[in-house]
This record gives C-alpha cells, sequence and structure tokens, in this order.
C-alpha cells in the first residue's frame, strides 16, 4: 500500500509559520504505513486547532487528524496514524 504524505491545514492566524520538516518526509511515497505523522515548523503552532490529512496514491483521503499532544503550543506536532 503506497501513500502520499501530507497537507496539514492550519488556521489563517498562523499562515505565517513555515513547515521545516516532514517524518515520513513530504511527497515520500512508503510501502507500510508509518505509525506516526511529525511536522516541524519554524515557530510554534495552535496544537488544538491543527489538523493533517494523508492521501494514498490515488489521492484519496485516507487520514484525517488533530495532534497527539495536548493544548500546548509547539513546533513539533506530531499525529499518530491509523493502520491503512
Amino acid at each position: 500500500l503506497g501513500l502520499w504524505l501530507v497537507f496539514l491545514q492550519a488556521p489563517a492566524a498562523l499562515a505565517h509559520a513555515s513547515l521545516l520538516e516532514t517524518l515520513p518526509g513530504n511527497g515520500q511515497v512508503t510501502e507500510t504505513s508509518p505509525e506516526v505523522l511529525k511536522l516541524t515548523f519554524n515557530e510554534p503552532i495552535e496544537q488544538e486547532l491543527a489538523s493533517a490529512t494523508v492521501y494514498d496514491r490515488n489521492a484519496r483521503p485516507v487520514f484525517t487528524g488533530h495532534p497527539v499532544a495536548g493544548r500546548e503550543r509547539s513546533k513539533v506536532l506530531q499525529f499518530s496514524l491509523p493502520k491503512l
């Protein structure tokens, strides 16, 4: 199963934050489902307002969710992914 990663939805107030790194890498195709999606930004993000969508190789959304951590602002957002 190939997965294509990542699309992040963030509120307009945080539009100035820049995505620095993704794990797995942005646009990376994986043979197995990653357990975690990790996004690193240049400044703290409001975790309770953030969400991410993962698409399969046919551009169909297979996961949409919110970060696993608490409500505090953080430069790193981590998402637990279901087995796909």
